[in-house]
């Protein structure tokens, strides 16, 4: 909305008149629909097939498309998402499929030969910010 026009809006109705009336465009799923929207975005991409542990709007928006037959713009997804309460989030970096017993022999076997090369005097060219 422009100045000019939140300027008519304030002289026509005051502070009551600026207040959100909601959503500009009605949700195309339905109550019922929602929240099944949620549930499946929140169980991960895996439940539907994904390989990797994201989801995009992309996918979303084909998931809308499978199962409800309603299809959104991106903008329309990102909306749909905010009114389910999810925000933008960056993925944890941790595999699925993290094997703990790995990472221990890995720890006492090989990262004590590594350090022992830098303490020898070895550079990396990535200076460490630690």
């Amino acid at each position: 909305m422009s100045a000019w026009c939140l300027a008519q809006a304030w002289k026509r109705g005051g502070a009551e008149a600026l207040l959100s009336k909601g959503w500009a465009i009605p949700c195309l799923l339905g109550d019922a629909q929602r929240p099944r929207v949620s549930r499946i975005v929140r169980a991960g991409p895996a439940v539907c097939g994904f390989e990797d542990q994201v989801w995009t709007v992309e996918r979303v928006r084909a998931l809308v498309v499978d199962e409800f037959m309603v299809r959104y713009s991106n903008s329309g997804t990102w909306r749909l998402l905010d009114r389910l309460g999810m925000s933008w989030q960056v993925p944890a970096r941790r595999v699925a499929e993290r094997d703990e017993q790995a990472i221990a022999t890995w720890r006492q076997s090989t990262s004590p030969a590594v350090k022992a090369r830098r303490a020898k005097g070895w550079v990396s060219r990535f200076p460490s910010s630690a």
